[in-house]
């Protein structure tokens, strides 16, 4: 079910433009628009769109616009943003792999990265490359890591975390929509032998990397494309789930909170989608994480896209929202 795009917009200038597609393709504030070449965006409202189309004006010298289902972010935002925290010593910033299409996928280590920490955590998006305001969550996660609060020096000295920001990296950058990739995604790739090198990797690396440290294994998503409420999705593994659940509790009681969240809106094991009609003989990457050693705390994170109640989505929102995951993950 394809609702994914994400255009540029050239030889406009002056003139209105009506975008026309062949079905619903829109969440609930309409398209995204950025008119600075993707620096940054705006929503233009779901008021925008009527017959599944919507138009915009172009400024007579208005060139580099852009136009897409949802905020993007790509490799080339990842690079300036660790960029802006190279002289990071709590940073490292190494490869997992190479992509089938050749380019790197980037591995960071964020926290405790010297010596042998008390936890370890494992934090991983974009398994459906187009789910980017899971990356903008990330990102929040670890300025919370490399700042000043007491929280974050606490995660500093005590955690390390392993953060891939990008599973499906050749469907980033190639403005994919990753989800219900055929013959199956990134997400559902994690029975051996796997057939994408994002995921073997993974598997790879963290059982040794853990050891019996690992405390969360945590997939950030985007969840359908109207949804407006975040939620945890939890495995079948009692144990796991009750771990699971004692983090949503500590995020709901989080002080400060800007987007809305309720411990009671985690999707259990045998609930809406999460059912095991759903996976059928898939293994995704919670079914996967559930069975590492100390039976980590594994699940998702599901974002919305555009709303989150009352609260519009935005990259600096997202960031602000993985700053509360990451005090929650300290509690």
């Amino acid at each position: 079910d394809w609702f994914y795009w994400n255009i540029r917009v050239t030889g406009a200038e002056g003139t209105t433009v009506r975008f026309q597609c062949p079905a619903d393709v829109f969440g609930p504030l309409g398209p995204a628009i950025s008119r600075d070449d993707g620096m940054t965006w705006n929503w233009l409202g779901r008021e925008a769109v009527r017959a599944n189309g919507f138009a915009v004006d172009f400024a007579s010298n208005e060139k580099g616009v852009r136009l897409a289902f949802c905020i993007p972010h790509t490799g080339a935002d990842l690079e300036r943003f660790l960029h802006e925290r190279r002289d990071q010593g709590a940073l490292r910033v190494e490869a997992l792999c190479r992509s089938r299409g050749g380019r790197p996928v980037p591995r960071l280590r964020v926290g405790a990265v010297d010596g042998e920490p008390r936890h370890r955590v494992l934090l991983v998006a974009r398994h459906h490359a187009c789910e980017s305001m899971a990356s903008f969550t990330l990102e929040g996660v670890i300025d919370e890591i490399l700042g000043e609060s007491p929280e974050g020096r606490w995660l500093r000295s005590e955690v390390e975390f392993l953060i891939v920001p990008f599973m499906d990296r050749d469907g980033v950058e190639a403005g994919d929509q990753g989800k219900l990739r055929q013959p199956h995604d990134h997400w559902e790739d994690y029975a051996p032998p796997g057939i994408y090198p994002e995921t073997r990797a993974l598997r790879e690396y963290v059982p040794g990397w853990a050891g019996d440290r690992l405390r969360l294994a945590l997939d950030v998503h985007c969840p359908s494309r109207l949804d407006q409420e975040l939620y945890f999705a939890a495995t079948g593994k009692g144990e796991v789930h009750q771990k699971l659940a004692r983090l949503a509790v500590d995020l709901e009681q989080l002080p400060g909170r800007e987007v809305p969240f309720r411990k009671d809106s985690t999707l259990a094991f045998g609930k809406g989608w999460n059912t095991p009609a759903y996976y059928g003989p898939r293994v995704c990457f919670m079914n996967w994480a559930e069975g590492l050693a100390g039976s980590p705390a594994a699940g998702t994170l599901e974002v919305p896209y555009a709303r989150t109640g009352e609260t519009v989505m935005t990259p600096d929102v997202a960031r602000r929202l993985g700053a509360d995951l990451a005090r929650a993950i300290q509690r």
